[in-house]
């Protein structure tokens, strides 16, 4: 059976019904995909919102509202699951519950060597899960008129972007929802 090559026909305004050129359709998808990064999207939290500020590498810094946090807890041995996707480190147990354990490092595809020093555990409904964390910093305020950035070109496992936005133009802030689905 012979192969069939299938080619996305892409159009711009000044173009007919033909395929873009490889170089056209780079400049094209580069120039849109930078009109997407600049996006600023309206993200609404209450009057105040506090968010625990945490680093998973000794670079960037990352932030989940506290709304979202059951615990923080010091690092504990971890369970190892045969099988398992590769984000999951394992499981670890706490007040006599089992909290599988996702490895944010990978989870954003950053390099170098896994320190975990804390978990922090959340949870949705019947859903729960640890985050591993290298460092746990400060607690932040952010009002409620102050506008996150955020990157529509930030994706990670699955295609899936967890990352709800920039805050201050250096910290990520964490989308625990789009974390949580893939769990299921």
């Amino acid at each position: 059976m012979p192969s069939i090559r299938v080619f996305p026909i892409m159009r711009d305004k000044a173009m007919k019904d033909e395929l873009l050129s490889s170089e056209k359709a780079r400049a094209i998808l580069a120039n849109r995909k930078a009109i997407i990064a600049k996006k600023k999207l309206d993200f609404t939290f209450q009057e105040e919102s506090s968010l625990l500020l945490f680093k998973i590498d000794n670079i960037q810094k990352y932030a989940l509202p506290y709304q979202q946090i059951e615990r923080v807890i010091p690092f504990q041995q971890i369970t190892y699951i045969p099988g398992a996707k590769p984000i999951f480190l394992g499981i670890i147990y706490y007040n006599t519950e089992i909290w599988p354990v996702i490895s944010c490092k990978r989870l954003f595809q950053l390099q170098g060597e896994e320190r975990i020093s804390f978990f922090i555990l959340c949870k949705k409904g019947s859903q729960q899960i640890a985050l591993s964390v290298h460092e746990v910093l400060d607690q932040i305020t952010l009002k409620n008129s102050e506008e996150l950035t955020h990157f529509a070109n930030e994706k990670t496992i699955n295609g899936s972007t967890y990352i709800r936005g920039v805050y201050r133009t250096d910290i990520a802030i964490i989308d625990i929802e789009a974390i949580f689905n893939i769990v299921n």
